[in-house]
């Protein structure tokens, strides 16, 4: 996955504004898989994760944890290096079937499908050595959770 973000700074204030091209595919072994696919709104982002599997086999809350890593933008006009590029730190998310774990249940036969997001204001925290086009590769964790393979895709 690839954040990108154009980032304006003016002699009051800064404004920025947070554009998302990115899709990933978040696998799972037998009996569950999950798919995030972050969007943004001004300087929130929101990654959705979805959790599907076996209704008897989901967890009442597994932890998923989301890395940002600074990324040279080659080619893009006004780009920041890595080295410039702030430190967003780690995300996490809690999806399950436990309480207050999910935004949306499917329930299909003996299928459930979870959904949870995950939002923060991306620009929380951060401060950015000038004006110009910033990106971040985001990646989920490996967990190490038994039975559950991670994505590698980034």
């Amino acid at each position: 996955m690839k954040v990108q973000g154009i980032w304006k700074q003016s002699g009051v204030g800064r404004f920025a504004a947070m554009l998302l091209a990115l899709v990933a595919v978040l696998g799972f072994s037998t009996p569950v898989f999950a798919e995030g696919v972050p969007t943004s709104n001004n300087n929130e982002v929101t990654i959705t994760k979805t959790l599907q599997g076996a209704t008897t086999a989901l967890p009442t809350g597994q932890e998923f944890t989301f890395t940002f890593t600074p990324l040279f933008l080659n080619g893009e006009d006004g780009a920041a290096t890595a080295e410039e590029t702030p430190t967003i730190d780690a995300k996490t998310i809690t999806i399950g079937t436990g309480n207050g774990n999910f935004i949306m249940k499917k329930v299909n036969g003996a299928t459930t499908t979870l959904t949870k997001n995950l939002k923060f204001d991306v620009t929380q925290g951060l401060t950015f050595p000038h004006a110009g086009v910033y990106g971040w590769t985001v990646v989920e964790t490996d967990g190490g959770v038994e039975n559950v393979s991670y994505s590698k895709a980034s």
